[in-house]
């Protein structure tokens, strides 16, 4: 099973959101360690585009797709594409590459029955974790952001069954 999502791109926190599609290994110790060591090495180089950030994500073994869509909002992206995606990803680009940054959003997909996309993550280039860091605080959000949503699930089941049970405990007439 492919773990498919999106990596958005807009314009110093304002503007359309531009659509990338990636069909598998968007987990964050796929995607998203990748995305921050290229945004470290083109923010390092001055080569901090769209253009460049795509084509460096696409040589490291991504197929990233250009849609025709643009979107007001991370969250536009689920729920237009419920059954799909698991991942999204956020790039703010701005003029001085410190102040540029990344956001990683989870959906709810396919934990929950309720469809939804939460942050799970966001930093500034400058703030961003030590190349040695990285796989494990990736690692370690797949690991919170899934215990959530499993919690969530949990949760979801155990107000059914409470329905459930005030229906049936309820005396008929």
């Amino acid at each position: 099973m492919s773990t498919r999502g999106y990596l958005l791109f807009r314009c110093r926190w304002c503007g359309p959101l531009t659509a990338y599609y990636q069909h598998h290994d968007t987990y964050p110790t796929g995607l998203g360690k990748d995305t921050i060591d290229v945004l470290v090495m083109a923010a390092d180089d001055n080569q901090l585009t769209q253009e460049n950030i795509v084509e460096d994500l696409n040589k490291r073994g991504y197929n990233l797709r250009k849609t025709d869509k643009t979107f007001s909002k991370p969250e536009q992206v689920f729920l237009e594409h419920q059954s799909d995606i698991e991942w999204i990803y956020v790039i703010d680009l701005h003029d001085s590459p410190n102040s540029s940054s990344l956001e990683i959003y989870k959906t709810s997909n396919p934990i929950t029955d309720t469809d939804f996309c939460f942050k799970v993550w966001s930093s500034y280039i400058r703030y961003f974790p030590s190349s040695h860091e990285t796989p494990t605080l990736m690692h370690h959000l797949e690991l919170t952001a899934n215990m959530t949503l499993n919690a969530l699930a949990a949760y979801e089941e155990a107000q059914k069954r409470c329905q459930n049970i005030a229906v049936t405990a309820t005396p008929q007439s």
